[in-house]
C-alpha cells in the first residue's frame, strides 16, 4: 500500500514504523494541503486523504487498513 507523507506533517515521526510494516512510503517537501498539515496528522493512502485526531490514532488506522 502506498502512503504519501509531507515532510512538515506530524506523521513524519512514525515514518520508520510505516516502512518497517512493509508500506511503501514516499515523502514529499509539500503535498499542497498546508491547512490540513498544520491542523492534524494526515497521510495520502493510495491517493485518498486520511487524517487522525493524533499521530497514534492515524498510525493505528493505517495498520488496520494494511491488514485488510
Amino acid at each position: 500500500m502506498l502512503i504519501e507523507l509531507c515532510e512538515s506533517n506530524q506523521m513524519m515521526a512514525v515514518n520508520e514504523i510505516l516502512e518497517n510494516a512493509n508500506f511503501e512510503v514516499i515523502t514529499y517537501p509539500c503535498l499542497d494541503r498546508c491547512v490540513d498539515c498544520a491542523n492534524s496528522p494526515y497521510a495520502m493512502v493510495e491517493g485518498i486523504y486520511l487524517e487522525g485526531n493524533d499521530t497514534h490514532q492515524l498510525l493505528q488506522l493505517l495498520m488496520e487498513i494494511g491488514e485488510s
